[in-house]
């Protein structure tokens, strides 16, 4: 299967059976080209149940991640999801019925490399007997062994295909039980892109005057990754606690000091009512003062100049401005008064 884009289908393996850790976007890749893969493999009916159930799957899948939604889609949502529900049943009761499944190579190497390290470890914490006479030896006590831990859809038939167990479909699992909540938390909360499990748990408390933080979400793992590669790999777990002791003190000295930030600006700051305007704005220009308020004398009376009362006004003015200047200029002249000679300018 080729690739689509740069992102949008990446590149599979040779087996996508013995992917492991999976991320979203390989099952998505999976889902999106596995029809025309498998198409016509099985004999009919059980090629058309499967073709249906995995395109419904994929209809399913689209309007869960879908970014906009409206009271018919969701209608049609909650349809498609009975729907599916239905056909999931089919195909566990049903059509899985005719088929004998068995665990991949890969998982029968992991169960047998697993029970190998069982047995090691049984053996070596087994007490030593010592015999004077002969060599050391050990004593196996009689232990009954386990039974076969297995899952309830799991047969009891011998193991066959080189040792295989027999692997069943399971719906009885918490993701196939949650997935007819979808609709309805979709409704309440929002489209799903909105929504995230990487931040679930994080809190912290105050132990001691120190920040603790907690994080059990999804990106956890990202945190301790990056605390990992700050040590020297040598016992590293007490060094990433340490690393983490010390981001909760930065933490916390970072709140101390924001808090402290906070209460200074709020002793400083004065109440509007008593606030000094001369403090405030830094200069005060009186209204009469200001250029909005000025008026050009010769363009007023150009503009008034065949109204009486405005010239009786302006000559008033004229004759209190010029008094109050000669008086400024000649403070000591005794010869008339300042009104006197602004009188005669005026009558000339």
């Amino acid at each position: 299967m080729a690739p689509f884009g740069r992102s949008t289908i990446r590149k599979f393996q040779a087996d996508v059976s013995d992917l492991s850790k999976l991320a979203a976007h390989n099952y998505e890749d999976i889902l999106q080209c596995i029809i025309p893969c498998i198409e016509g493999l099985l004999p009919s009916p059980h090629n058309e149940t499967i073709l249906d159930l995995l395109y419904i799957i994929a209809y399913w899948h689209s309007l869960a991640k879908l970014r906009t939604h409206t009271d018919s889609s969701l209608k049609e949502f909650r349809q498609l999801t009975t729907a599916l529900g239905e056909h999931l049943r089919y195909f566990a009761d049903e059509t899985c019925q005719h088929f004998q499944t068995f665990e991949t190579d890969k998982e029968y190497q992991a169960r047998n490399r697993a029970a190998t390290r069982r047995v090691t470890k049984s053996t070596s914490n087994l007490p030593i007997a010592v015999n004077n006479a002969s060599e050391p030896t050990l004593v196996r006590p009689e232990v009954p062994e386990p039974p076969d831990l297995q899952t309830p859809h799991e047969t009891q038939a011998p193991f066959t295909k080189g040792g295989k167990r027999p692997k069943t479909f399971n719906i009885s699992t918490p993701k196939a039980h949650f997935y007819p909540d979808y609709p309805d938390q979709i409704e309440i909360h929002g489209t799903t892109d909105s929504l995230s499990t990487k931040l679930v748990g994080i809190f912290c408390c105050s132990y001691f005057f120190a920040l603790i933080y907690f994080n059990q979400g999804e990106s956890r793992h990202s945190r301790l990754k990056s605390q990992n590669n700050r040590t020297n790999y040598n016992n590293a777990t007490p060094q990433i606690i340490g690393i983490d002791v010390r981001q909760a003190v930065h933490v916390r000295m970072t709140h101390e000091l924001s808090e402290l930030e906070r209460m200074t600006e709020h002793s400083l700051v004065v109440e509007p009512q008593e606030a000094n305007p001369e403090v405030t704005h830094g200069y005060r220009i009186a209204a009469e003062e200001r250029p909005s308020n000025r008026e050009n004398l010769p363009e007023f009376l150009h503009q008034h100049q065949g109204d009486a009362a405005v010239i009786v006004r302006v000559h008033s003015f004229l004759f209190i401005l010029l008094s109050t200047k000669l008086v400024e200029l000649y403070p000591s002249s005794k010869s008339s008064s300042p009104c006197t000679e602004a009188w005669h300018y005026f009558s000339r």
